[in-house]
């Protein structure tokens, strides 16, 4: 998921989401690519992290009492957050002026990419609570309550004015208890889907879903009165399409792997730098596309490759050297 994160990042000159180099044209294939990657991606991970945090608990029992978890979430989240956002707000956003005031809001909600830290730090701890609730006797109906219950606040809109990453927690805590949910039903044995073809068909039926509701939402025009809310639900609907899908297709893997699969030593080497691409990949690629000559001398068609290929090399060295250097801040 983070390659496909660095992958879309690479696009976004190209659907929008960030204005593109001079000399750098509009690409509609670039612009359906960046869309089809960015509609579940980043939630994607939320609902890996949950799914990881239930089999931590509930298959390996790490459970702990409420500080040391969240103080070892602070070590993990907060202060890579703090750091690499000190650095990557005075390489690209400072301006001369000095506000402490704003500057600390900022850095304590995440600059740039570096948002998804301090909100996933609360969906940790939301879900500590949670697991609390649901944990001792396995109160099955109480989680597809509560499952149902953050499906509806996911699709409202996100409240205004709220500092230290809370604007997006609404949001992104749907899919965090999700990864968490399917693991619990899954240890329960409540998922049913043991036929290999049933569960090939659902995931190929959720990927046609998933485009069919994607080109749904950003092509068809909708009554202006009700165009929020519908584009909204659509929104929640193909996430949720994207998400399973790739989740029934790595079971599906696993289970044509055998119960005593391993990854191979290369998978595990990048899952080990894998948080630190994340960390550093912007820094390498707001440089390629908005300071460096490469726009001027690359194609529109091989730009974004170009500067995918550089800014993984770079961010792998980066995040590699730092482990190398034992400085455990990531």
């Amino acid at each position: 998921m983070i390659f496909l994160l660095v992958v879309y990042h690479c696009l976004c000159i190209f659907t929008g989401g960030w204005h593109a180099p001079a000399g750098v044209g509009a690409n509609e294939l670039y612009w359906w690519l960046g869309k089809l990657i960015s509609g579940f991606r980043i939630e994607c991970i939320a609902f890996v992290g949950g799914y990881v945090m239930a089999y931590q608990m509930i298959r390996c029992g790490k459970d702990q009492h409420l500080l040391p978890f969240l103080y070892k979430k602070v070590k993990r989240l907060i202060i890579p957050c703090l750091v690499f956002g000190l650095a990557y707000w005075m390489l690209f956003r400072y301006n001369g002026v000095w506000h402490w005031r704003p500057m600390l809001l900022r850095l304590f909600g995440g600059v740039g990419h570096l948002w998804f830290l301090p909100m996933l730090f609360w969906c940790f701890a939301a879900m500590w609570l949670v697991a609390r609730l649901l944990q001792p006797q396995r109160r099955l109906w109480l989680a597809v309550v509560l499952l149902v219950v953050l499906a509806v606040v996911s699709v409202l809109p996100n409240p205004k004015g709220l500092h230290f990453g809370l604007t997006q927690v609404n949001h992104f805590i749907f899919y965090f208890y999700g990864g968490y949910f399917v693991w619990l039903i899954k240890d329960a044995d409540r998922i049913r889907l043991h036929d290999p073809l049933s569960r090939t068909t659902l995931a190929v039926l959720l990927v046609l879903l998933y485009v069919m509701l994607l080109v749904l939402r950003l092509k068809v025009g909708l009554p202006h009165h009700w165009n929020v809310w519908v584009l909204r639900a659509l929104k929640w609907s193909h996430i949720c399409c994207g998400i399973m899908a790739l989740y029934l297709a790595v079971m599906e893997f696993l289970r044509r792997r055998g119960a005593d699969y391993q990854p191979p030593q290369w998978v595990l080497w990048c899952s080990g730098i894998c948080y630190g691409v994340y960390v550093f990949h912007m820094f390498f690629l707001q440089w390629l596309y908005y300071y460096s000559p490469m726009p001027h001398y690359v194609s529109s068609w091989l730009l974004p490759w170009m500067a995918l290929v550089l800014t993984l090399a770079g961010s792998v060295l980066a995040a590699w050297l730092l482990k190398k250097c034992k400085i455990n801040i990531i």
